[in-house]
C-alpha cells in the first residue's frame, strides 16, 4: 500500500454563530477541524454564560449582586482576567476600568436617543473605580467594595475568548484559520495560499467600507471605534466607549484604534485605552509595548501607523498615512 495514501488530507470547516451578544465566525484548516470547532463552540458558550454581566447564571452577575456585601468564589480564569484588567487600570491611569458597568447602564447607548443629565452622570461616575475591586488570590475571591458597583468585562473579555480559542486550536494542531468574535480577529498561521491573512479595518465614517487592511500571521487584531454603537443628538455623536474619569463618551480626537498583538486580551484592552487616551498619551502608552503594532485614525480621518506596519498595512483611497 502507498504510504502517502494513508496520510490524512487537510480539511476545511467554516461556521458562523451568535454568542457573547455578537457574531462569531470560525474558519479552520487541518486534520481535526470538526472536533476543534465543536470544542471552540463549547468553550465560547461557557465563556458567554459565566462572564457576561447579563447572564443571570453567570459569575459576573453574582459579583455585581453581592457588591458591597460579600465576596464571590471564581475560577482561576476569571481571577486572572480581573487581575489583568486591574493592571490595565493602573497602566492607563484609570481610563480602562472594568467597573464602568453603572455608567454603561446609565447611558444605554443601544437604546437611547439623548444623553443623561450631567448631575446623573457625575453621581454615577462616583461608583466607577477599579481600585474598589478586592481580590484574594489564594482563596480565588472577588468583591466589589461598594453597593451598586458593577463589573463589565466587555472591554477585555472577547480578547481573552480569542486566546482561549487559540489554546484549543494549538492543542489540536490546527495550523491555519481564524476566529472572529465580533471584530476581534485572531489569525492562525498563513492563509491557504501561504500568504499572511488580510484583516480589514472598517472605515469609521463610511458604512460597509474598509479604510485599509493589515497583513499578519499568528496575531490578534482588535479595533475600538466610535461608530459601532452610538446615537446622534444635537449634532454630537455619543458612543459606547465611555471615559471613566469624565463619565462621558471619549472625545480625545481619535475615532478608531486598531491594535495588533500576540495576546487577544492585551489587544482588546489596549485598543480601548489608547482610544480614550488620545493621540499623544496613546502613543506613550503604546511605547510600553514594543512588540505591539497599531493603527490610529483621528477625527480628520488621517491614519497613523506604528513602524512595524510599514510593509504590512495597505490603505484604500488617498488617505494620508503618518508613521509614529
Amino acid at each position: 500500500m502507498n504510504i502517502l495514501g494513508e496520510v490524512m488530507k487537510n480539511k476545511e470547516v467554516f461556521s458562523t454563530f451568535h454568542l457573547m451578544d455578537t457574531i462569531v465566525s470560525v474558519k479552520l484548516i487541518g486534520k481535526k477541524v470538526k472536533r476543534t470547532l465543536k470544542k471552540i463552540q463549547t468553550e465560547l458558550t461557557k465563556f458567554a454564560r459565566l462572564y457576561s454581566r447579563f447572564n443571570e447564571k453567570g459569575v459576573v452577575v453574582k459579583i455585581n449582586e453581592k457588591a458591597g456585601v460579600s465576596s464571590v468564589k471564581v475560577d482561576q480564569k476569571l481571577l486572572t482576567l480581573i487581575q489583568k484588567a486591574v493592571e490595565f487600570g493602573k497602566l492607563s491611569n484609570g481610563l480602562f476600568d472594568v467597573t464602568v458597568g453603572p455608567l454603561l447602564d446609565l447611558w444605554s447607548v443601544k437604546s437611547s436617543s439623548s444623553p443623561p443629565s450631567d448631575g446623573l452622570i457625575q453621581k454615577t461616575k462616583e461608583l466607577v473605580d477599579y481600585q474598589d475591586i478586592f481580590i484574594d488570590d489564594k482563596k480565588r475571591l472577588i468583591m466589589l467594595k461598594r453597593i451598586n458597583q458593577k463589573l463589565d468585562l466587555g472591554g477585555i473579555a472577547k480578547g481573552l475568548a480569542t486566546d482561549e480559542c487559540n489554546k484549543i486550536i494549538r492543542k489540536y494542531n490546527i495550523n491555519q484559520g481564524y476566529v472572529n468574535i465580533g471584530g476581534n480577529v485572531s489569525v492562525i498561521g498563513s492563509n491557504p495560499s501561504g500568504q499572511p491573512w488580510k484583516v480589514g479595518i472598517k472605515h469609521p465614517r463610511k458604512t460597509d467600507h474598509l479604510i485599509g487592511l493589515v497583513k499578519t500571521v499568528n496575531k490578534t487584531v482588535v479595533t475600538s471605534g466610535d461608530y459601532e454603537r452610538y446615537f446622534d443628538y444635537q449634532g454630537m455623536r455619543y458612543h459606547h466607549l465611555l471615559n471613566p474619569l469624565t463619565g462621558y463618551p471619549g472625545r480625545e480626537g481619535l475615532i478608531s484604534v486598531t491594535v495588533i498583538a500576540q495576546e487577544g486580551y492585551l489587544a482588546d484592552a489596549l485598543s480601548t485605552a489608547v482610544f480614550l487616551s488620545g493621540m499623544e498619551k496613546g502613543r506613550s502608552l503604546l511605547k510600553q509595548f514594543p512588540k505591539i503594532e497599531a493603527v490610529l485614525i483621528d477625527d480628520s480621518e488621517n491614519i497613523y501607523i506604528t513602524t512595524g506596519l510599514i510593509d504590512c498595512f495597505e490603505v484604500f483611497g488617498q488617505t494620508k498615512i503618518t508613521i509614529i
